[in-house]
């Protein structure tokens, strides 16, 4: 099977290969720069940038979809988040190396890591307690809001920034959501309901999840002309929620379809995330509300 090429420049980066996730787990200190950690011969790579200066908070950047002539490793949110003083974590979906049609997997796993979603919260944990933060936010947008929405509920006290995000993979677009579990499961492309298989190994609804309680916080940035997104994703996942759980919500029209809110307004929302108190003054100061239906 043809694979996207993956180029890491050594002169560039320092670069520390792990040949397993338990080989990762065991390491005593952290490297920063670039890490490769092998799941079954296969690389996840992860991007560690610990602040220069003294810092309590951790970003965590899950990217969407890519496009298809993505270069790998991802590495989205490095451009919004330069010069915002907080240790930053990139994490490439390692499905993307699965086969050249994948352009979106979720950070839910593959035939090759069937066990990504727990594997990466040990390993998210190890990076963030190397960086000695108390503060840690998950950020993404679209499938990486659907992962961000995922990994931060592992992390009690955390806070999610998601904006147009799924949280139900079956009811994001068919054709899609096939492509991407024949692809990356290897399963057979005449199979009925391929994502059946899918979701005995993977958690694939963020719905039933929010539906008992969580220890985070989250922020649902929404565009209120993503009609896709508002009617088959946002709304079902606040009617979901356990209402003991601290969600919030800014909705404001960014542009037709799933556009995403503005540089300017993502930025300033990380950088409130420097603030000190709880999320939710936070989140209150900065024009955010409890989430309802739209």
């Amino acid at each position: 099977m043809n694979v996207r090429k993956r180029t890491i420049d050594g002169s560039q980066h320092q670069i520390s290969t792990f040949e397993s996730v338990e080989s990762f787990l065991q390491t005593s200190k952290v490297p920063s720069g670039m890490l490769v950690i092998r799941q079954n011969g296969r690389p996840l790579d992860i991007y560690n940038v610990p602040s220069r200066s003294v810092t309590d908070t951790t970003v965590v950047f899950l990217h969407g979809a890519a496009p298809r002539d993505v270069r790998l490793p991802y590495f989205a949110g490095q451009e919004i988040s330069r010069g915002i003083n907080f240790n930053r974590v990139f994490v490439s979906d390692p499905a993307l190396t699965s086969a050249p049609d994948i352009t979106i997997g979720w950070h839910i796993g593959d035939s090759y890591a069937p066990h990504l979603q727990s594997d990466l919260v040990c390993i998210l944990k190890a990076i963030v307690d190397s960086h000695g933060a108390g503060r840690v936010v998950f950020f993404g947008g679209s499938a990486g809001g659907y992962a961000s929405l995922f990994y931060s509920a592992k992390f009690a006290g955390s806070l999610c920034i998601a904006y147009n995000p799924q949280t139900s993979i079956r009811r994001y677009i068919s054709g899609k959501v096939r492509e991407y579990a024949c692809s990356a499961w290897n399963i057979e492309a005449n199979e009925y309901d391929p994502l059946e298989y899918v979701e005995r190994r993977a958690v694939t609804d963020l719905c039933d999840l929010y539906s008992t309680r969580q220890g985070n916080t989250v922020a649902l940035l929404q565009n209120t002309q993503d009609a896709y997104h508002v009617e088959r994703h946002y709304n079902p996942f606040v009617k979901a929620n356990m209402p003991e759980n601290s969600i919030w919500m800014l909705k404001d029209a960014w542009g037709p379809g799933h556009t995403p809110p503005s540089k300017v307004v993502l930025r300033s929302l990380l950088e409130g995330c420097l603030d000190d108190g709880a999320w939710s003054s936070i989140l209150s100061n900065l024009g955010f509300r409890e989430a309802e239906v739209i």
